[in-house]
């Protein structure tokens, strides 16, 4: 007894001045020769037991954008912003499903196919502080027509510091392109956000992305945005603003404030961006919203001001209502937050963004792993699972010791003691990746 007793003794003694050697003296080209004496760069070795207890973190989970161009939700987002009616006006009363009482039967039946925000609201009623918040964040004090041009931040200065691109299209305004500061009907400079930046103002290459959406001579409405939407290379942010008839607004003169009106107009404009090459074979979404209603909601009978919010497109849901409370700030934190940007005032950073509206979901990974307290040389086998984002997906490990692998299982083992910290990237088809990571304890075992 006392004889085996020794004998483990040694056994224990020769295996632990062993490690301690190869801690100490192992370089990398011995590890690449060990490596390749395994078969593979994975390291798989022999399974010798274990002894000590897995240090099991929380599995951590990160989602990032890995291209420019490529959002969460969308990688193309067009808005159209009308005028001056609320939920009652376009809806009636009580929507789901919105009812078409006043002639908007083409504006109904886009919010009863694709997602209406049953409780959305204007920040202000005056039309350009509406605007503004959109592109801004904030309405920074523009309470009447014409309000002081601000130096602050907008979503044109975080798109462009992403590599995004942009352009807004003005109907009826009297550059072809250029910043139009004038008011000259149907086009309203108060209905144009870019001009009330000064960064944007200020620079010929900006203005020059701010351009005529309607020149004479067009083949269908808004000729201008349609066609971009139609080429190889759509901008990111696409805004547009009708003139003041066909948004509903109406002006002395010329026309009048005519839902039927709008109605026609957006009739003949959707479809065509629905039906664009943009719209078919990427991820592009539209927004039709309303600047400001009549202050009345439908769902609680307030003052709130309360307007017709839809998106639309194929990566939003059908037939889909909510009553969660967005605005203004929510739409601006929508495309924050599906591109990474920063908030541009603490309005869009504490505001809601609209991702219910949107089918994709984005990825999350998480792995197990198995012997659970591995020793030296054994081999341990890691298996990934992802919930969300869009197939194909592809693995990347990274087992904490200057090997890695790829494939959504992998195998590998250590030939030293300590804690290591292995991590899994997925990235799916769109873009979008997400990473896990854990603690694994490899331990000194007798073979």
């Amino acid at each position: 007894m006392k004889k085996a007793l020794v004998n483990k003794k040694a056994r224990i003694l020769c295996f632990t001045l062993l490690v301690l050697a190869l801690t100490g003296a192992v370089a990398a080209s011995q590890l690449g020769r060990y490596a390749g004496a395994v078969g593979d760069s994975s390291m798989q070795g022999r399974a010798h037991g274990s002894s000590t207890t897995t240090s099991r973190t929380p599995t951590t989970s990160t989602i990032s954008t890995t291209a420019a161009g490529t959002g969460t939700y969308f990688d193309h987002v067009v808005i159209i912003v009308m005028e001056d009616h609320g939920m009652i006006d376009i809806c009636a009363r009580n929507p789901p499903p919105c009812s078409s009482t006043n002639g908007d039967p083409y504006t109904a039946g886009l919010a009863n196919s694709y997602g209406i925000g049953s409780n959305y609201t204007g920040v202000s009623h005056f039309s350009q502080a509406d605007y503004i918040a959109l592109l801004g964040g904030d309405t920074y004090g523009c309470v009447g027509y014409p309000c002081t041009p601000s130096s602050h931040a907008n979503l044109v200065d975080r798109l462009e510091a992403a590599g995004l691109t942009w352009r807004g299209y003005m109907e009826n305004q009297a550059l072809a392109s250029g910043c139009d500061t004038n008011y000259n009907q149907p086009y309203t400079p108060e209905h144009n956000p870019f001009v009330f930046f000064t960064d944007i103002t200020s620079s010929a290459a900006r203005c020059s992305n701010v351009v005529l959406a309607n020149p004479s001579g067009c083949a269908v409405t808004d000729c201008t945005l349609v066609s971009d939407l139609n080429s190889a290379s759509a901008p990111s942010f696409m805004w547009l603003t009708p003139n003041n008839c066909d948004n509903m607004h109406g002006y002395t003169g010329g026309c009048s404030a005519s839902i039927p009106f709008g109605d026609a107009y957006l009739s003949g404009l959707v479809p065509n961006i629905l039906n664009s090459t943009t719209f078919r074979t990427q991820r592009a979404a539209l927004f039709v919203v309303f600047d400001e209603g009549n202050g009345y909601c439908p769902f609680n009978n307030s003052s709130e001001d309360c307007v017709y919010a839809v998106w639309a497109g194929r990566g939003t849901k059908n037939s889909f209502v909510t009553t969660n409370p967005y605005n203004h700030y929510s739409f601006t934190r929508t495309v924050e937050t599906n591109w990474n940007l920063a908030s541009l005032s603490t309005n869009d950073a504490a505001a809601t963004p609209m991702t219910e509206f949107f089918t994709y979901t984005p990825p999350s990974v998480s792995f197990t792993y198995t012997p659970a307290n591995p020793g030296l040389l054994q081999t341990i086998q890691f298996n990934a699972t992802v919930i969300g984002g869009t197939q194909p997906y592809s693995y990347a490990w990274d087992f904490g010791d200057g090997f890695t692998a790829s494939g959504s299982t992998a195998s590998h083992s250590y030939i030293l003691p300590g804690t290591y910290t292995v991590a899994i990237t997925v990235k799916d088809g769109v873009g979008q990746s997400a990473t896990a990571s854990k603690n694994v304890t490899v331990s000194i075992t007798l073979p």
